[in-house]
């Protein structure tokens, strides 16, 4: 593969993953989702230093051809999954699907999977319990102390919240009379 070739790359990880390489200036961050499109040869340099495999396999995405070229051959489509792949998957797949990508999946998904179990409330009690038989997470535990915190959250608010007990004062003001005065403005010279 051309050294020079861009190829895209996507942050997988729900924070923030960067590197930097020791000789040059070059700082390089993934936001959650955000694709970039960078050489060939970069990505190379980041998968001979220390960590960049990993990073390449579990918390990015990249290309399948760049891959390939880098030696990485055991890639399985769960690599690939993205947010609304992993969406579906919660919301419309099969617990076989789900044990597969458990299973399969690089650690960056599995994450993902976890994240959006909680955000949006899996009610598949069935694929709750396997995410903890696979992952050790807890997904009964963890909306039940979200719970716990809104309503903490509202009562709060309601207590910050001072009620009235009282009607407040009314100020009396005098009648103030608005007419012009009724002496004579003398000028003395």
């Amino acid at each position: 593969m051309d050294k020079t070739k861009k190829v895209p790359v996507r942050g997988r990880t729900c924070g923030e993953v960067f590197y930097t390489f020791p000789d040059s200036n070059l700082v390089r961050t993934f936001n959650f989702g955000e694709t970039q499109y960078i050489d060939f040869e970069e990505l190379e340099k980041l998968s001979f230093m220390p960590g960049g495999m990993y990073m390449i396999r579990n918390s990015l995405i990249v290309a399948p051809e760049a891959l390939e070229e880098l030696g990485i051959t055991d890639v399985q489509p769960e690599y690939f999954y993205t947010e609304k792949e992993v969406e579906e998957l919660l919301e419309n797949g099969t617990l076989d699907q789900l044990e597969d990508t458990l299973n399969f999946a690089p650690k960056g998904v599995i994450d993902l999977i976890i994240q959006l179990s909680v955000k949006n409330k899996l009610y598949d009690t069935r694929k709750r319990k396997m995410i903890f038989e696979k992952t050790g997470f807890n997904i009964d535990g963890a909306l039940e102390i979200e719970k716990v915190m809104e309503e903490e959250s509202a009562e709060e608010t309601a207590e910050a919240a001072p009620a009235r007990k009282a009607e407040p004062i009314k100020a009396v003001t005098p009648d103030r009379k608005t007419a012009a005065p009724k002496y004579k403005v003398v000028d003395k010279k």
